[in-house]
């Protein structure tokens, strides 16, 4: 069963679901709960376009999803706008190792999990994860692949 939460900053307006899916509360101020259409940035990572108070702001679903839901576990392939079938699951924030590699794919470093990467470098969770789930992308001059 799929979960829904409120987004941080944005509560009573927009909901992020645990299989990758935003929704408007209030769709073009008529009260009506609305499916919002993802998009894919030039680095091929899923975003969404929230409103408030007249501001519009761009996020990456990793990251909605990872700050509301830490406690699910990580999915085959975060879904993306071209992806009809969403994930099973999406990116917990911590836990699993990850390698950091050269963009030619020579190792780096191996991290605890991505909260030490963020600690350490200031890098955002999300997106190494969508990096570990998709081996072509890259983030931050890097790959980034789970240590088996």
């Amino acid at each position: 069963m799929e979960n829904w939460k409120d987004i941080a900053g944005y509560e009573g307006l927009y909901q992020v679901s645990d299989t990758g899916k935003v929704r408007s509360l209030n769709w073009r101020n008529r009260g009506e709960i609305k499916e919002l259409t993802l998009k894919t940035n030039a680095q091929g990572e899923s975003q969404v376009e929230l409103s408030k108070d007249g501001k519009r702001k761009t996020f990456p679903v990793a990251q909605l999803v990872a700050e509301a839901f830490p406690e699910v576990s990580p999915a085959e392939e975060l879904p993306t706008p071209e992806s009809s079938a969403p994930a099973e699951s999406l990116p917990k924030p911590t836990g699993r190792a990850i390698h950091q590699l050269s963009l030619y794919g020579e190792p780096i470093k191996q991290w605890t999990d991505a909260d030490q990467i963020r600690k350490e470098l200031g890098y955002h969770p999300g997106t190494i994860f969508e990096c570990c789930m998709t081996p072509q992308k890259s983030a931050y001059g890097f790959k980034w692949q789970y240590a088996e």
